[in-house]
């Protein structure tokens, strides 16, 4: 279990916050500046007033929450991962926002001290049209956390949602949407206009606590690495490991990793979407990848947001102009590169881009090549702290690659002014699975 000597100022700040707000309150800072942290650190510090809690996650996230759960606080959390599977009996649960829906009778019946909502953007919407949020509703807690990386401030009607849960009562949809949303004659649509938000802001400022990374930036280090593991589905895998040629083992291996790594995009897509919902509007996002079709699929999957991709059958005149687009301009907002677009170009963000956010949804044999991709963004012109997202498909040999890679980018470390770029993970899968 950690404490506040690893928190940072900032952190620590928030974390006082939420006990001005008797623990009830929304955590608005920007992405990756450790909303989970100080929520947890909250909870933890609660004792005796917090026995049973609830975590309200995106399914991507889930295990991610559950090691953040044992780093951060004494307690061991339990993720209910199906419609049907049985409650685990628990002092803190964690279920996806599906399960959540399907379930709340049950989970409103456990009685729960205090419930967090992360990514809680889920909970926009009409709760007569919207089970998610008629569900959300109506779990009552007497503490209770959202996290979110936008306030939704240029569309108020947003967080309505969160106001009534925050503070039942005070919040009345009428005199709310026609005071903050424009009314329901704005031109824009019903309640899908933005006015007053000064005012607004000024009224959140109890509740809501939101500071960006260039607010902070002195205290957080130039480079932040996070795992996430991640379900997928493996029945394909499995299948290959039957299959494993003894004798040239690779082989099947090579085979695998393209079969992981079509199924980590399909994970990363939605990891994606939410990311980009949750972050300003000028923060792009860098995914890696090693395969042409994992690349492929994950360009036209994120097509509505702005995506491009850099590959070896990229042509110098595209690359460059995909680049300088990723740098300065509006498009592309998601940019997914493989090895080849890992070398020789700068993408950290000019003229107020903020350009420092890379997940590697494919890892690399070789560590080296996956810090050369970093170093597109963590180099010379970087204005903001880095963050390294690096997906681990569970039950593969996925989890041997990272835990190698880990431990090989640890020796590249220790060489100094001579980094040894043929250091491979390699056997030490093969060695995993055979």
């Amino acid at each position: 279990m950690s404490n506040d000597k690893v928190l940072y100022p900032f952190q620590r700040e928030a974390v006082k916050f939420i006990d001005s707000t008797n623990g009830r309150a929304l955590l608005g800072d920007e992405m990756g500046l450790g909303k989970t942290v100080e929520a947890l650190t909250w909870i933890r510090k609660q004792k005796s007033s917090i026995t049973k809690v609830l975590i309200v996650c995106p399914a991507n996230v889930a295990y991610k929450w559950q090691r953040e759960v044992s780093t951060w606080t004494s307690r061991s959390a339990s993720i209910i991962t199906t419609y049907k599977s049985k409650i685990p009996r628990t002092n803190t649960l964690i279920c996806s926002y599906n399960v959540m829906t399907n379930r709340w009778k049950e989970l409103e019946a456990l009685g729960f001290d205090c419930v967090v909502w992360d990514e809680a953007h889920y909970l926009k919407g009409n709760r007569k049209k919207t089970k998610r949020v008629a569900a959300a509703l109506r779990l009552k807690s007497s503490y209770v956390l959202f996290l979110t990386g936008t306030p939704f401030l240029n569309r108020p009607i947003e967080l309505f949602n969160i106001l009534t849960i925050l503070e039942p009562g005070k919040w009345k949809l009428g005199s709310y949407g026609i005071r903050y949303c424009g009314g329901f004659d704005h031109w824009d649509g019903p309640l899908k206009g933005a006015t007053n938000r000064e005012e607004l802001k000024s009224k959140l400022q109890p509740i809501m606590i939101r500071r960006l990374k260039r607010e902070v930036l002195d205290d957080l280090p130039d480079l932040s690495r996070t795992l996430l593991p991640i379900d997928i589905r493996t029945v394909e895998y499995r299948q290959a490991m039957k299959t494993i040629d003894r004798e040239f083992p690779m082989r099947t291996v090579m085979d695998m990793w393209k079969i992981i790594g079509e199924e980590k995009a399909k994970v990363a897509t939605e990891w994606a979407n939410d990311w980009l919902a949750n972050s300003e509007s000028s923060s792009k996002l860098l995914l890696y990848c090693h395969h042409r079709s994992v690349a492929s699929t994950l360009e036209e999957n994120l097509r509505h947001h702005g995506s491009g991709k850099i590959t070896g059958a990229t042509s110098l005149t595209r690359r460059d102009g995909l680049a300088q687009g990723f740098q300065r301009g509006d498009h592309p907002r998601v940019l997914i590169i493989n090895q080849a677009g890992g070398e020789g170009i700068d993408l950290f963000g000019l003229d107020g881009i903020d350009a420092s956010t890379i997940m590697f949804v494919e890892r690399q044999w070789t560590p080296a090549l996956e810090e050369q991709a970093i170093a597109r963004l963590d180099r010379i012109g970087q204005k903001n702290s880095v963050s390294a997202i690096y997906l681990q498909a569970r039950g593969t040999f996925d989890e041997h690659m990272s835990a190698a890679i880990d431990e090989k980018r640890t020796i590249l470390d220790d060489i100094i002014g001579e980094p040894d770029y043929n250091l491979s993970v390699q056997e030490d899968v093969l060695s995993s699975i055979r």
